[in-house]
């Protein structure tokens, strides 16, 4: 033990507060800007304060009003005559009322998609008025939601559950399976409403994008990716519910002069053989975020509103010790002045579990190769981390070895060229390999 050992400690605790980019997610730009200029517009920024809230606003919440009216009035009638194109038509009017509320001006980029065989829509999230741009357009959508109380909840319970769409209680583990099952049962059947999933689980400041959990890409559908963007200058969209209630949130709305946004429907896209569902959700998180312009992370949005249960806060903890005192032992092993001090790295995706944040100086089992460098680095090492918590591909690879142990080399070669439809890929599939090995020797 030496002393440089403790403050690289204190470095790593230290760089967790100064370089806190999940925090970043979630942080809410301040909504009132006053300097000079403004000072200066002051007569200008009065007078369009006036209108927006005297003339917009009346206007724009009677027109909710009014559209809210005819929905209610005439649902009965059309869930009478369960007609399912007059139903569907009802739900798309309700939301193009509640844009025309905001004075949306929203850009749709391509085609929407529209599949016949199983598939879902799924996009990032920055409020739960994604749901209402994407549902306003051609056509709407089933979704998967949290219960919530308020205006939020009434919709839910007494209009969202009409069209299809799945409530669930994040806190509730038999909720979790229940809502897998009936998943599987909506998807099955391509002539129900379209189902429209955010995989990050909450909202996000349209700046970044998290961890898209895996449920979604485990049903044996096809994935319809949506890219949304949205121009804070106009009107922020971000719902921050712990800071904002949604009555609130769209009262805001209303006031703001537009509501502007960029849509893109991207190509739909099955999971290829060999893929795992980590893996595809890592790859259609990494082109909405390119497409959108988002900085990808691999931050668990859970952590958001829920710790890490103690299991993995156990693991997380563990996995730095046990590596430490691998470095340690490898000291005592070889004394060499060259080796007194270890190296301390902080991995960009910590959220993710790797357990091995720890590293001596010359141990390059967990250093990034080279082809990494570049714009693109940290997606490519949030890839590679992926892969190698893979534990399915694990064990399918190591059958594939074991099976022919005279030729490892060509054995690993055939199996990362059929799970890799690019060079980029394939790069990535042997460097996960790569560290997995070099782990395990030492």
């Amino acid at each position: 033990f030496a002393l440089q050992d403790g403050l690289a400690f204190m470095a790593y605790g230290a760089q967790a507060i100064a370089q806190d980019e999940f925090s970043k997610c979630f942080n809410q730009q301040p909504r009132r800007h006053f300097s000079l200029k403004t000072f200066m517009l002051g007569p200008i920024y009065c007078a369009g304060w006036v209108f927006r809230y005297f003339f917009l606003f009346p206007y724009r919440l009677s027109l909710l009003l009014a559209a809210t009216l005819f929905f209610f009035l005439a649902l009965p009638i059309v869930l009478y005559f369960k007609n399912d194109e007059w139903q569907r038509w009802l739900f798309r009017f309700y939301c193009q009322a509640f844009l025309r509320s905001w004075g949306s001006q929203i850009v749709y980029h391509g085609e929407k998609p529209r599949v016949d065989r199983p598939h879902i829509f799924v996009a990032n999230h920055t409020s739960v008025i994604d749901y209402l741009i994407l549902s306003a357009h051609e056509f709407p959508h089933a979704t998967v939601a949290q219960k919530h109380g308020g205006i939020i909840g009434f919709m839910e319970s007494s209009v969202l559950t009409l069209n299809g769409s799945l409530m669930f209680n994040r806190s509730e583990k038999n909720d979790r399976k229940v809502l897998a099952q009936k998943m599987r049962q909506h998807v099955s059947n391509p002539k129900n409403v379209p189902l429209l999933i955010f995989p990050e689980g909450t909202c996000v400041n349209n700046e970044y994008t998290v961890l898209f959990h895996k449920g979604a890409f485990e049903l044996d559908a096809e994935i319809c990716p949506v890219a949304i963007k949205y121009e804070k200058q106009w009107a922020d969209a971000y719902w921050h519910s712990k800071t904002q209630t949604f009555t609130k949130h769209l009262l805001y709305l209303m006031t703001r002069w537009a509501l502007v946004a960029d849509v893109w429907y991207l190509r739909p896209r099955p999971k290829r053989e060999g893929r795992s569902s980590a893996e595809f959700a890592n790859e259609v998180k990494a082109e909405i975020s390119d497409v959108a312009r988002l900085k990808n992370l691999s931050w668990d949005g859970y952590f958001k509103n829920f710790a890490p249960p103690k299991e993995k806060q156990k693991r997380l903890q563990e996995g730095p010790q046990t590596r430490y005192g691998e470095v340690l032992m490898n000291r005592m092993r070889n004394i060499s002045p060259r080796d007194r001090t270890p190296r301390l790295r902080r991995s960009s995706s910590f959220s993710n579990g790797d357990p091995h944040p720890f590293s001596s100086p010359y141990d390059e089992s967990d250093q990034p190769p080279d082809w990494t460098e570049g714009h693109q680095s940290t997606h490519v090492r949030n890839q590679i981390l992926v892969a190698l918590e893979d534990r399915t591909r694990r064990t399918d690879m190591l059958r594939a070895v074991s099976a022919r142990k005279a030729d490892v080399v060509a054995t690993w070669k055939r199996y990362t060229k059929m799970r890799s439809a690019d060079m980029q890929r394939r790069r990535v599939e042997n460097s996960s390999w790569r560290l997995w090995f070099k782990q395990r020797v030492q």
